[in-house]
């Protein structure tokens, strides 16, 4: 059905929307200006088939049941989608969220050398580039090592989602 594939399409996209990395990639292009989008672009071809093939196996797990009982509880498509389907593939937006940091992080030779080359990519262009600016060009030891210690309590906060979120469910009661 032609329809299907635009709809689970949206709802990829519906559920990355916090993710601007992810956004970016199902959405098939860079949305907005600025080195977001410069490195949505670097990084297109690397990330957009992963987190697409990511969404669409972890909405393929999605019960039917769960979703018929929804519309017939009266929920619409948007309801259907936030409140029911976002809870159950939650496990994949935080493993998609997790791989773009790493590899915004990560993201240092590509740039470094497209940069010699051309104009767009300046020498603060993703953090681990604005890291090595700092200590090795500017030689601002101090703004590289609060740098540090910033990207170092974004991983210890994306740790700490991802222990949140792969938690266990509170023990159900016995309704007896």
């Amino acid at each position: 059905m032609p329809g299907r594939q635009s709809r689970r399409s949206m709802l990829a996209t519906m559920t990355a929307a916090p993710l601007t990395g992810a956004l970016s990639a199902c959405s098939g292009g860079s949305s907005g200006s600025g080195s977001t989008s410069r490195t949505g672009n670097v990084s297109n071809r690397t990330g957009r088939n992963a987190t697409r093939l990511t969404f669409w196996s972890a909405l393929q797990v999605v019960p039917r049941e769960v979703i018929e009982a929804s519309v017939v509880d009266g929920a619409g498509p948007v309801r259907t989608a936030l409140q029911v389907k976002t809870p159950l593939v939650r496990s994949s937006i935080v493993m998609v969220a997790m791989f773009t940091l790493i590899f915004a992080l990560q993201l240092f030779t590509e740039p470094m050398l497209l940069s010699q080359s051309t104009p767009m990519i300046s020498s603060r262009f993703s953090p681990s580039m604005y890291l090595y600016d700092a200590a090795f060009t500017r030689n601002n030891y101090g703004l590289a090592a609060a740098s540090v210690v910033l990207l170092v309590l974004t991983i210890a906060l994306s740790y700490g989602v991802t222990r949140w979120t792969n938690r266990p469910n509170a023990p159900e009661e016995d309704a007896r």
